[in-house]
């Protein structure tokens, strides 16, 4: 089983992915610092209740049992919000229009938030229900819902968010959000081995929903060694290039099937940084999304490496390998 320990990476840039971009250097966690309270969601004398104010600084995270008023939609008129949890489905009504949240195993708990500062909209989570004795991989989410105004929109689930009973305790919001457009959250990838890591999150397109922004980011925990096969190499390229992979470069990926004798000085400027060789261990030291992986050899070469479904890009249009006909030491734990 895999301990994972989750801390959340500091804001950084959010280039999207292009095959002829270099990966910026990978972001170090956050250091929190002491801020003054972000001015909080008000409270309705109808409601009755005051939220647990657990955001600071630009960051808005009001957490209610039942009732709060907000602004969600941000036209000057806070909303009367009221929430009832149930077995299987729950019921958020506001302003007396009841909507249906389809997930089971809520807690009797919501949060107002404030994705991003620069719009006018505020953002309602609910949040599973605390469990105890969860195993290493058991996790629990938060879903993050908007108001257009007429309908309850779903922007999408945040693993191992969580803010109920216990879990409250060490549960920090500016890990998650940066009140700038940036959510991020625990993501899991078996494209190759076990490797966790924190993934940043965007609102996209007129319904607002979650979408993974690739960047830079260094695994969670520690994914454990790889150890390249007899008979076997691997290529490691200097920059996330996807073009590489094109049936133009065919030449490249078979000169780099077998053991041969490479110097270590590869050109800096060059498509190839390192070739490793048979009996190789290599570790885990970045993540760029799901499927890009940055190995690191040794005597300290890094490179990276592109997995789709376990099959090793360039390794797979050329001789159909995939991670397990290069490696050992492939963990997934599911």
């Amino acid at each position: 089983m895999i301990t994972v320990t989750t801390q959340a990476p500091s804001s950084v840039p959010s280039p999207a992915e292009t095959s002829e971009t270099e990966v910026p250097a990978i972001s170090a966690p956050p250091t929190d610092t002491p801020e003054p309270t972000v001015e909080p969601t008000p409270v309705s004398s109808a409601s009755g209740e005051t939220p647990d104010r657990a955001g600071s600084g630009d960051v808005l995270f009001d957490i209610y049992v039942s009732a709060a008023s907000a602004d969600l939609n941000g036209d000057g008129t806070p909303e009367f919000i009221t929430f009832a949890r149930g077995a299987g489905s729950s019921e958020l009504t506001i302003n007396g229009v009841s909507h249906t949240i389809n997930r089971p195993g809520l807690a009797q708990k919501f949060a107002v938030t404030d994705v991003d500062r620069s719009d006018n909209v505020l953002e309602l989570v609910f949040t599973d229900k605390y469990e105890s004795g969860l195993a290493d991989t058991e996790f629990r989410y938060s879903y993050l819902y908007w108001w257009n105004g007429a309908a309850l929109k779903e922007m999408g689930s945040l693993m191992d968010v969580k803010f109920d009973g216990s879990w409250r305790a060490s549960f920090n919001p500016k890990k998650y959000f940066k009140a700038n457009g940036e959510v991020y959250c625990l993501a899991h990838s078996t494209e190759l081995t076990d490797v966790w890591y924190m993934k940043q999150l965007k609102p996209d397109g007129a319904d607002r929903k979650l979408k993974e922004v690739l960047y830079a980011a260094k695994p969670v925990g520690d994914p454990g060694p790889l150890k390249i096969k007899p008979g076997k190499a691997c290529l490691l390229l200097t920059h996330v290039k996807s073009s590489l992979f094109s049936s133009s470069h065919n030449s490249m990926w078979d000169y780099a099937d077998w053991p041969h004798s490479l110097g270590r000085a590869i050109d800096p400027n060059a498509d190839i940084k390192i070739i490793a060789q048979e009996g190789e261990t290599l570790k885990i030291v970045g993540v760029w999304g799901q499927n890009w992986l940055k190995l690191q050899t040794a005597d300290n070469y890094k490179g990276w490496i592109r997995v789709d479904d376990g099959k090793v890009q360039g390794y797979w249009n050329v001789m159909h390998y995939t991670g397990e006909d290069i490696f050992d030491g492939i963990v997934v734990a599911g």
